[in-house]
């Protein structure tokens, strides 16, 4: 990406277009180059250290640099900020400064200067001085600079300039920290030159020098041939686009300007390179304002906003604002794309053109004009009616909004389009009429869903052919607004809406369909010779064919959630004569069910619900007017599933577990990053899931949650969708293991001794059975059985009359609410 300061001027576009392809000093484009352009308006180039008798002047490409004798006031000096380490300046190359002599007798170039901080503190200590006719590539230290950078130079002795020199790599290896902070030039002190600086490149940057109007900034990327605005500029004179280029505008604008140095503007504001017998050239544009500041009268004939000669390429989000004059002269077309030769002749290679969301306001003859053989198509875009500069009409200019002639073809579709209106003296007049659309010697033109409009105007779309016969016109002409709201008392030769001329020419087919007339007084016409003798007769039949369809709706949004699903759109466009009448929209599930709702037309939204989970469903809206549906939008709000189950099954009471799972989604691009699940609940004896907490999913779906549950609780996960379907997981169950402790008073007995087994079951299970049982063999053996008490506690005797050592437990069953409890063991020895 090449870096620039620009200033419009002569032929700004071409030197950074043309002139950065390969930069002086830059062996690769593709390194990061910066050309800067000075201008005086930036104060850039600081002048301070020039005397009175030298001289730096702002040329139109360059500075003239000169001195009036060889006294000691004869100096002049300028200086760059650049700031830049010295080693990084070096490995860009040696520095040079192009130097043209204006008087032969005075050849003296002057000194290319380099003002360095040498240990890098921010303050200069030096100037470095370049003179390569005379030494080389050694630079030599001016006088005033510190004693201890004199001390430190690469080399001492005379015969260098100074006493102190060497190479700029000498310098930059014997102060590793140095930078430069300016560059620059000084011709002098007490040195009689005269001649132009066009060039000179330090580092990493090339500065040229132009006499401009207003500075801009822009990027060029030599890579992908674009060239970026990023603040807005000024010219006096064409810029010329190399072939193959993107002009990028960023939203910025650039003002063509007149004044009394610069009376007439020169031709084309902007202008394409021109294509051969082999190839058309191509350029680009786009993002860009043009407009203009102007005093002159007349540009000879050439004046023009942007052109293509011999030319194809895109014109999008563009403004061009201002191409006139206000006079009679056949100039002032704000787009024009010309593909013939020198000889007027369409027989060259076809260019093709795409012109997309382009507004053009105050022109003098065309707004658009495609010419010669040129493809074209042009969409969403505006031309206004031809004026002068103060947007006032030009009553003796037969203007057209778009003109298509000489072979051109292609489509006009999406457009508005104003009428002009030729009304000079009442008849006879001369017999012209300003049109809207102008198919002259047109190839095949396909006109649709343009809205043509405005107050006075002559006819909106005028087709005829010369009489040469070398051009086969057919003028398709269908779904069209065509209306005028004529002023009272306005002199209207004309008002045709459609009109073909029979006048002995080649006829012009066209195909007129389903387009709307009003504020005509006539629709159609069939036109023979001229005011205040005009004949019309009937014309091109409007045929109704029913295929003016609204636009399919756009942005469809399919927002499923719980079991429902809302569906949004961005409303269809429809001619104003045919106008959307309302939307259906059908729901379609990868199950077959389907459901379908009809809404108004000023409705972008519809809802549905009594959905199912587990199916993906497609939404379908369509717009209706009286020529039918449109294409539709679609939208798919996928299905969902989510899982659930715990790490353990059972826990005791008062002990936690986690339950997991997994969240996916039908959608294979689904970012399933941070969505959150529902974990529900319903414990024993309860009919209601209760949600408990969320979980947050990781990027493969994922989740975890804790659960503490106090008795058998039922589990699931629920997924309340946005922008998919809802889902639920199937439950599972975390049983509640009953406490129970066990206390015995006496673990070594003899026979006949009475043992007692006491202890507790949480939580309270008063009046539930609870066993005391002992191991034998390898079977448990119920003892002794009890109820518990209101406390929940619970006691046995036993009377020892086994000798030996015996296992004993005490457990309580199962109930609806827990799992049964078992205590640990405890062992009694019976002696």
């Amino acid at each position: 990406m090449l870096k620039h300061r620009l200033l419009g001027g002569v032929a700004t576009f071409a030197i950074a277009l043309a002139g950065l392809a390969a930069l002086p000093g830059s062996a690769d484009a593709t390194v990061s180059t910066t050309h800067v352009i000075v201008t005086p308006p930036e104060n850039l180039l600081d002048l301070s250290q020039s005397r009175s008798t030298g001289h730096s002047d702002f040329l139109e490409n360059g500075l003239h640099v000169w001195t009036e004798g060889s006294g000691y006031t004869d100096k002049a000096a300028g200086y760059l900020p650049q700031d830049e380490s010295l080693s990084d300046f070096v490995s860009y190359g040696e520095p040079s400064l192009t130097w043209t002599p204006t008087n032969p007798s005075l050849p003296q170039a002057p000194g290319e200067q380099i003002v360095v901080d040498f240990d890098g503190d921010g303050t200069p200590d030096g100037i470095l001085v370049g003179e390569p006719a005379y030494y080389g590539t050694e630079w030599w230290l001016t006088n005033d600079s510190a004693q201890w950078v004199k001390d430190g130079a690469p080399h001492t002795g005379g015969g260098y300039g100074s006493d102190y020199y060497g190479t700029l790599a000498e310098w930059s290896a014997a102060f590793t920290n140095a930078a430069t902070t300016n560059v620059g030039y000084s011709l002098g002190s007490g040195v009689h030159g005269d001649g132009v600086i066009s060039a000179m490149t330090f580092g990493n940057t090339t500065y040229t020098f132009a006499l401009g109007v207003g500075p801009c900034e822009a990027y060029d990327d030599v890579t992908t041939q674009t060239y970026t605005l990023s603040q807005d500029c000024s010219t006096y004179e064409t810029i010329n686009v190399d072939d193959g280029w993107t002009v990028d505008g960023a939203g910025y604008t650039i003002t063509a300007k007149e004044d009394a140095t610069h009376q007439n503007f020169p031709g084309p504001i902007m202008l394409s390179a021109t294509g051969d017998d082999t190839a058309p050239a191509t350029m680009n544009v786009k993002d860009l304002h043009i407009t203009t500041q102007f005093s002159g009268t007349s540009s000879g004939g050439q004046l023009a906003g942007i052109k293509f000669m011999r030319a194809g390429g895109t014109v999008s989000d563009v403004s061009i604002n201002g191409v006139t004059h206000g006079d009679g002269v056949q100039e002032g077309n704000a787009l024009y794309i010309r593909n013939r030769a020198d000889d007027g002749s369409a027989n060259v290679p076809e260019a093709t053109v795409n012109v997309d969301n382009v507004s053009i306001t105050r022109y003098q003859k065309t707004g658009v004009i495609f010419d010669g053989n040129v493809d074209f198509t042009m969409t969403n875009s505006t031309v206004g009616s031809s004026t002068d500069e103060a947007g006032n009409p030009i009553p003796g200019m037969a203007a057209n909004s778009v003109q298509i002639s000489r072979s051109a073809h292609g489509t006009l579709s999406g457009n508005t389009i104003a009428l002009n209106d030729y009304n000079p003296a009442q008849p006879p007049g001369d017999g012209s009429d300003a049109t809207a659309i102008l198919n002259y010697d047109a190839g095949t033109v396909n006109i649709s869903q343009n809205q043509i409009t405005g107050t006075n105007g002559d006819v909106a779309i005028d087709s005829y052919n010369d009489g040469s016969g070398s051009v086969s016109s057919v003028i398709n002409i269908a779904c069209n607004l065509i209306s005028r709201s004529e002023t009272q008392g306005d002199y209207d030769p004309y008002g045709v809406g459609v009109a073909q001329w029979n006048d002995g020419s080649t006829p012009v087919q066209v195909n007129l369909s389903d387009t709307t007339f009003s504020g005509w007084v006539y629709n159609t016409g069939l036109l023979d010779g001229a005011p205040p003798n005009l004949t019309v007769q009937p014309g091109a039949t409007d045929q109704q064919l029913g295929q003016c369809l609204p636009t399919a709706p756009t942005d469809v949004s399919n927002s499923g959630g719980e079991q429902q699903t809302d569906v949004s759109w961005t409303a269809s466009t429809a001619p104003d004569y045919a106008p959307i009448s309302g939307y259906d929209i059908t729901l379609t599930g990868d199950d077959s069910s389907t459901q379908t709702q009809h809404v108004s037309a000023d409705s972008t939204t519809a809802h549905f619900d009594g959905l199912s989970e587990g199916v993906t469903y497609t939404a379908s809206v369509v717009a209706d007017n009286a020529s039918g549906q449109s294409a539709p939008g679609t939208a798919t709000a996928y299905s969902t599933s989510v899982t659930l189950s715990p790490t353990r099954s059972t826990v005791a009471y008062k002990k936690s577990t986690t339950v997991t799972g997994t969240l996916n989604s039908t959608d294979p691009n689904a970012d399933l990053t941070g969505r959150t699940v529902q974990i529900q609940a319903r414990p024993s004896g309860s009919a209601d899931w209760t949600t408990i907490g969320e979980a947050t999913t990781a990027a493969d779906g994922s989740y975890s949650f804790a659960v503490t549950p106090t008795k058998n609780t039922a589990y699931r996960a629920h997924y309340a969708g946005a922008p998919d379907m809802s889902s639920t997981s199937g439950p599972s169950t975390v049983y509640v293991r009953l406490k129970v402790t066990l206390a015995v008073s006496d673990t070594t007995v003899t026979m006949g001794t009475t043992v007692m087994f006491s202890g507790h079951v949480g939580p309270n299970q008063a009046g539930q059975p609870v066993m005391l049982q002992r191991l034998v063999g390898k079977k448990w053996q119920t003892i002794d059985t009890g109820t518990l008490r209101k406390n929940s506690r619970y006691v046995f005797r036993w009377v020892a009359d086994i000798q030996g050592s015996t296992l004993w437990r005490v457990t309580s069953p199962a109930t609806d609410d827990y799992a049964r409890g078992v205590s640990k063991r405890k062992q009694v020895t019976v002696s």
